[in-house]
């Protein structure tokens, strides 16, 4: 679970520093070094996307993001909603969880 951030974050293009994936490898790092894992599932649109957060999501599943073509959005809402951090690798990463919010934490 951290090798596959720490290798994305070692051979980002200097166009992904200007946008949200590097905040994305960052916060997936930060969790897995919490215990967090993930699943990659292809989805051919938004709408199949959503199915299969809806799935997932009544097995403690936190997270689920849909990577469209200039965005990254977030399918499962937290309870107490932050927004997502702006597009920016210095402002910020998004690695709140429900059990974060839950204890009032954005990280």
């Amino acid at each position: 679970m951290l090798r596959l951030p720490d290798d994305d974050l070692a051979t980002a293009s200097p166009l992904a520093r200007i946008g949200q994936e590097v905040n994305l490898a960052k916060a997936q790092r930060e969790l897995a070094a919490k215990g967090y894992h993930f699943l990659l599932v292809r989805a051919k649109d938004n709408a199949h996307a959503r199915r299969i957060a809806e799935v997932v999501k009544p097995h403690a599943a936190e997270r689920a993001q849909y990577y469209g073509h200039f965005v990254v959005e977030e399918l499962i809402e937290q309870r107490g909603d932050f927004p997502q951090v702006a597009e920016s690798p210095d402002r910020g990463l998004d690695t709140a969880t429900a059990r974060d919010t839950a204890a009032g934490r954005r990280l």
